[in-house]
């Protein structure tokens, strides 16, 4: 619903499902699936969004929600079992999520204007979370191995996190 949006999707494999919902003028939804039983869900409304999904293996699930303007979001998960959510509400908040291996969970929150969140997963059993409310605020997710857990919280203007955890 609007003008000038735009979506594509490629799907190689079985079972696979994408859903893309775009309310709005010039947003972007690019989605990638190769493999089986892959899901990907993206709702954008508002102007200027982008969105790029990519899934390879074995019943990866992204959930990518934009409301507002020019918010950024890639999200890239290769493996089995892994899951992304990413909510933006406002403008100009850019999220890139990207999980490799099994069984691996992210969720960003992004509430404001220009906030920025970099999440890497590499393993099994790897959780994070990062909420950012306010203005100019950075995160940044890295974590290497299995069974760790990330909580990042952030309220405010300008507050800069970095998080490394490895076994």
């Amino acid at each position: 619903v609007g003008a000038f949006n735009y979506q594509g999707t490629l799907q190689i494999g079985i079972h696979n499902e994408s859903d893309v919902t775009q309310t709005g003028a010039a947003n972007v939804s690019l989605v990638g699936q190769l493999g089986d039983h892959n899901v990907s869900d993206v709702d954008q409304t508002g102007v200027l969004n982008f969105s790029a999904v990519g899934q390879i293996g074995h019943a990866n699930v992204s959930d990518v929600d934009q409301l507002g303007f020019g918010n950024g979001s890639g999200v890239l998960q290769i493996g089995a079992h892994n899951n992304s959510d990413v909510f933006q509400l406002g403008a100009f908040n850019g999220s890139l999520v990207g999980q490799f291996g099994a069984f691996n969970h992210s969720d960003v929150i992004q509430l404001g204007l220009g906030n920025i969140s970099l999440v890497g997963q590499f393993g099994v059993l790897n959780d994070s979370f990062v909420l950012q409310v306010g203005a100019g605020n950075f995160s940044s997710v890295g974590q290497f191995g299995a069974s760790h857990m990330n909580t990042t919280i952030q309220f405010g203007l300008g507050n800069i996190s970095t998080v490394t955890q490895s076994n």
